[in-house]
């Protein structure tokens, strides 16, 4: 799990950096099958009148993505509990995790 952790955030590093391919949507469209390949070797941006609008990753980063958001919440989910009994509703508690993920990825 660890290992997967410091994957998923030399990945975000990257885009932050703005380390990734970039595509416009109409290059995305048109080489498509190129698109799939070069997601399966590193993350890929694509704009929509200069605005990034997706990132396509491989399914290999999709999935260790996913295992981080499910710890995160886990993580929150245990804290929560730690605390004691809560008068914030459950939409409260996922709401302040989804933007406590948002500052430690630097999307904030």
């Amino acid at each position: 799990m660890q290992k997967k952790c410091v994957i998923m955030i030399k990945m975000i590093k990257m885009v932050v950096r703005g380390a990734v391919k970039e595509l416009s949507s109409t290059e995305a469209k048109t080489h498509f099958g190129a698109l799939l390949d070069m997601a399966q070797r590193e993350p890929v941006a694509i704009y929509k009148k200069g605005r990034r609008v997706a990132v396509m990753l491989s399914q290999q980063e999709y999935e260790q993505h996913e295992i981080m958001k499910l710890a995160m919440l886990q993580k929150a989910i245990d804290k929560g509990l730690a605390s004691g009994i809560s008068d914030r509703s459950f939409d409260e508690i996922i709401a302040q995790a989804e933007m406590e993920s948002h500052q430690n990825n630097g999307q904030a």
